[in-house]
């Protein structure tokens, strides 16, 4: 893996989480992991510690942590220099096991490439996957690109089967507002090809908020197809914010090559609501956000969450991909 440059303008990294943004089209260079100056929300101090039922945890400004709120076995361990991830989870005879590794940042601490590797055992073998991810933001700092390509294997009844296939999601933004995402995918699986993919048409009507830090909300992190990387959308891996926080989307789905062709269709409404220093509060009425500040605490506080909240996967990693098919069934 590369070596990466140390970025000591230290003012600079403050602005990155503000408003400001530096705009960065050097996708390909190496920095450090964001600091706790580049989490921070603006000139709030505040950084995000919580939202809905997944913590960040922090030690010395940089992340060492993530996952469910009340349960330290299910998160991904950060290390080396934020450039490694580790999550492990085990249950009776089954285990799954996955490493997200060669993390590269551009100098405003976006993500731009990732490299994840799993494997999880069943009852009738194991399965295994590597992933290649690539991501690429415009001068304003939004995503605008995610690529992915990945093989791997499952076993089916004493059967190995081998699959490879490659994804692409482009993000259009308009004057700084999320306009529209486009995702397709395709994969070879057993001398079979699979497509599949869906569309994001986001839409801002009525009194819609502004948002004045550029936080990321919880419509972009349901938005980017990141697996379980997604979560740092939330404390700024993945660029900025809507400029305005829209008011609903209109999603379409569709997968050709399975059992039957598949297409579906509706529409997800958003509500938000600020704090008084503008950082997000909640959003759809039970999805709240906590914070702690920079010069005190590492550690999220213990809040209840909504029973309607819903507890993640465990993980939730290749949700991309698959989509049921015959190799999930047989499990």
């Amino acid at each position: 893996m590369k070596n990466f440059n140390k970025y000591q303008a230290i003012s600079m990294l403050a602005i990155v989480m503000s408003c400001g943004f530096i705009a960065c089209n050097d996708d390909d260079e190496n920095y450090e992991a964001p600091t706790e100056s580049k989490i921070t929300l603006g000139n709030t101090g505040l950084r995000v510690s919580q939202v809905g039922s997944t913590v960040f945890e922090f030690e010395k400004g940089k992340l060492v942590e993530f996952g469910y709120y009340d349960d330290y076995e299910d998160r991904w361990v950060v290390s080396d220099n934020s450039t490694k991830m580790h999550f492990g989870y085990s249950e009776s005879k089954y285990y799954t096991s996955a490493d997200i590794t060669n993390i590269s940042y551009n100098k405003n601490g976006y993500v731009t490439s990732f490299k994840m590797r799993w494997i999880e055992s069943y009852s009738n073998g194991e399965e295994e996957e590597n992933d290649s991810y690539k991501c690429s933001y415009d001068s304003d700092g939004h995503l605008t690109k995610i690529t992915c390509s990945w093989s791997g294997y499952y076993d089916d009844y004493g059967e190995r089967i081998k699959f490879s296939g490659s994804s692409t999601q482009n993000i259009t933004w308009k004057n700084g507002r999320i306009i529209y995402s486009k995702y397709d995918g395709t994969e070879k699986e057993d001398g079979e090809i699979y497509k599949w993919g869906d569309t994001y048409d986001f839409s801002y009507d009525g009194d819609v908020t502004k948002n004045p830090l550029l936080q990321p909300s919880r419509a972009l992190e349901y938005t980017f197809q990141l697996d379980d990387l997604s979560e740092l959308v939330y404390i700024g891996y993945f660029g900025v914010g809507s400029s305005y926080f829209p008011s609903s989307c209109k999603r379409e789905e569709y997968e050709e090559g399975d059992y039957d062709d598949y297409y579906d269709e509706w529409e997800n409404n958003y509500t938000v609501s600020l704090n008084s220093d503008n950082t997000i509060n909640r959003e759809n009425y039970d999805y709240y956000y906590e914070y702690v500040n920079s010069s005190s605490k590492t550690r999220a506080p213990q809040v209840i969450v909504s029973e309607s909240t819903e507890r993640p996967k465990t993980p939730t990693i290749h949700s991309n991909r698959h989509h049921g098919r015959k190799h999930r069934v047989n499990k």
